[in-house]
């Protein structure tokens, strides 16, 4: 980076001529106006005129730099404004840099100095920390394409999607729980999870969870929607919509209890919603005990269920991200489109934001006011959400294209990641960056290897649990980024950093990560299930009115006694699931009591005989003794216990060899 470029980073790429946050005039650094005066043109005419009075060419040696004296730097600062109202200024700036009175300033001395006394403006309440590296066993070298956290008020994980599709559960601490790969198309709805996961000719485009319904959706390049059931860690495939007009490249769900809808952006910059009109479901299902498919022709005819409207082309490019906010109603996407980049749109007027080169990523602050966006060029433009003409701020920090960014609106900073590896933090109120941290993920340190960047490479920490006084004790600026950590992926890399917010406010970071989601959901057994397991006595004060109920009753304990289950259900799941929560229940109390013997299935004892197709030669000693054999089987099968010892009346003999039986 040449002195220009990090000069730019330092002011943070002002274009406005006066910036929205500037310094009071009373102040003792007057100096500090002239600092915020300065933007990309003012900086590059005053480097223009450092290299044109300072520069001296000796072609035996390299180029000299002079300085500037203090009567040169005024006209320069003149020259460069057109004015002569900033003598004042640049005096002050002149004697602070020339502390060692030699009379004259270099451009280096320049910048060294408007960093310094820049930075320490702001007062940084977070500092990032040392990011460590976590290992993901489920991938196999495949790209993360995102990480998203499955979160419900009782239960939290992550659901670490891989670009050919194959999911990995974690729990909020990171550690593995399983994995499976995801039905794309209607050939692998009879295929393993290895023979789907060979297929590399089909990617993820994006998923969304909905923690109400508690399903996990998710989009791929063959043009089809996939819905699985995610109450508990065994995702159960529900739906499959194949034969969509587009690939869907970004979705968003409005977990409503009446009407949710599913809004979805597609490669041509369309928007497509899914209202869906049934209680529980999304769809309708075809089948009880396995996954219902639809054709996209079909659900023209399931307008019972669901309704599909195309809102119509808003960008020339794909809807790189797509979002909803429930609390103000307006929908947020955003495309490589340089005309149209940003579109807020609410319920009365669009707002349409340009940005040169197109936006990569952008994130909207409703409580700030504030939209930033993220470009290929590697430049940041902060916006006010209401004025889309201008940006506020065009920050020139990173030296590559931004993949993602966040907001932290409880302390007014962003987090801004991009290809390089380099997580800048930075003040949203004076535009300063505060720290800069590169991440020297393991892909960039393998020859050829191709860095490909996820959906959303920034995601945040686990929930953890809150009681009911750190209920109260929390602050209202409590957000979703507000986590003791974040996660930041790469390729097949993932990386923790942690959080250490320094503002002295209350946070619930020092109680237990919510659990996963179990394995597997208790099933609702139906009544009439258990009305075979233990008779029940009916008691009935019978009153002296009516003396015949109690023989009505009576006629009616037959009822208890019949087998109401049919014989379709004793084959369904959930009925056999029911056997093994009651075999459970009376192991336990067996355990309880002390003799878990008691709980175990043992067989009937059939009665002892011989074949009756055993061959018997003439011989009569074998012929006595078959015969002797059938007096034994049949005396055994009368008494319960088998060849038991004597009575003590017996023989020594018979006491020590009772249980064997001998022949002459």
């Amino acid at each position: 980076m040449d002195n220009c470029c990090s000069f730019n980073s330092i002011f943070s790429g002002i274009i406005s001529e006066e910036s929205s946050t500037s310094f009071e005039d009373d102040s003792p650094f007057i100096w500090f106006k002239l600092l915020r005066k300065i933007n990309d043109f003012y900086l590059d005419a005053l480097h223009a005129t450092f290299k044109e009075k300072c520069y001296i060419f000796d072609p035996k040696k390299v180029n000299l730099e002079n300085g500037l004296n203090k009567e040169e730097f005024i006209k320069a600062i003149d020259e460069v404004f057109g004015e002569s109202k900033y003598t004042a200024e640049s005096i002050a700036i002149f004697n602070e840099i020339d502390n060692n009175e030699k009379g004259e300033i270099t451009w280096e001395e320049f910048l060294d100095f408007s960093e310094k006394q820049l930075r320490h403006t702001v007062e940084a309440k977070l500092v990032l920390g040392e990011p460590k590296v976590i290992c993901c066993p489920h991938l196999k070298r495949e790209t993360i394409n995102k990480i998203l956290p499955l979160e419900t008020k009782n239960y939290f994980c992550y659901a670490l999607i891989s670009k050919h599709g194959c999911v990995g559960l974690y729990d909020g601490n990171m550690n593995f729980l399983l994995s499976y790969t995801i039905i794309m198309n209607r050939e692998d709805v009879d295929k393993s999870d290895d023979e789907r996961r060979r297929k590399k000719n089909r990617w993820i485009t994006d998923a969304v969870f909905a923690p109400n319904r508690q399903m996990f959706i998710i989009t791929n390049s063959t043009r089809s929607i996939t819905i699985y059931d995610a109450s508990n860690l065994h995702h159960i495939p529900l739906w499959l919509i194949i034969g969509c007009p587009s690939i869907l490249t970004s979705l968003c769900f409005l977990d409503k209890k009446v009407k949710p809808i599913l809004y979805s952006g597609n490669e041509y910059g369309e928007i497509i919603t899914f209202e869906f009109h049934q209680k529980d479901d999304l769809f309708r299902k075809k089948h009880s005990d396995k996954m219902s498919l639809f054709y996209w022709g079909e659900l023209k005819n399931e307008k019972e269920s669901v309704s599909i409207k195309n809102l119509g082309k808003i960008h020339q490019g794909a809807i790189n991200h797509l979002k909803y906010f429930e609390n103000t109603e307006c929908l947020l996407t955003c495309s490589k489109d340089s005309k149209k980049s940003v579109m807020i749109k609410t319920k009365i007027k669009e707002y349409i934001f340009n940005v040169k080169k197109g936006v990569n990523c952008c994130y909207l602050s409703n409580k700030l006011k504030q939209l930033i966006t993220g470009s290929e060029d590697g430049k940041i433009h902060v916006f006010n959400i209401f004025v889309t003409k201008n940006p506020i701020q065009i920050i020139k920090l990173h030296k590559t294209g931004i993949i993602d960014l966040i907001i932290l609106e409880c302390n007014n900073y962003s987090i801004s990641c991009s290809r390089d590896g380099y997580l800048i933090l930075m003040d949203l109120k004076e535009f300063v960056p505060l720290q800069t941290l590169c991440i020297q993920f393991q892909a960039f340190n393998e020859l050829g290897k191709i860095i490909e960047w996820g959906k959303n490479s920034l995601c945040p920490g686990p929930k953890r649990q809150q009681t009911k006084e750190k209920e109260l004790n929390l602050n209202e600026n409590y957000d979703v980024w507000e986590r003791t950590n974040i996660l930041i992926t790469c390729c097949n890399n993932l990386v923790s950093l942690d959080l250490h917010f320094l503002d002295g406010k209350i946070r619930n970071f020092d109680s237990s990560v919510l659990p996963p989601p179990p394995l597997q959901n208790s099933v609702l057994i139906p009544v009439h299930w258990k009305i075979s397991e233990e008779k029940r006595e009916i008691k009935c004060e019978v009153s002296e009115w009516d003396e015949n109920l109690s023989e009505h009753i009576k006629s009616l304990e037959f009822i208890l006694n019949k087998d109401l289950i049919k014989p379709e259900d004793r084959n369904n799941i959930n009925f056999k699931i029911s056997q093994l929560e009651a075999k459970k229940n009376q192991m336990r109390r067996a355990v309880a009591e002390g003799a878990p013997y008691l709980a175990l299935d043992l067989p009937n004892i059939s009665e002892l005989q011989l074949s009756p197709n055993l061959p018997i030669p003439d011989q009569k000693k074998i012929q006595r003794i078959v015969q002797k054999s059938y007096r034994l089987l049949s005396a055994a099968s009368q008494r319960s216990i088998i060849f038991s010892s004597s009575s003590p009346s017996s023989s020594s003999r018979s006491k020590s060899r009772s249980s064997i039986i001998e022949f002459d």
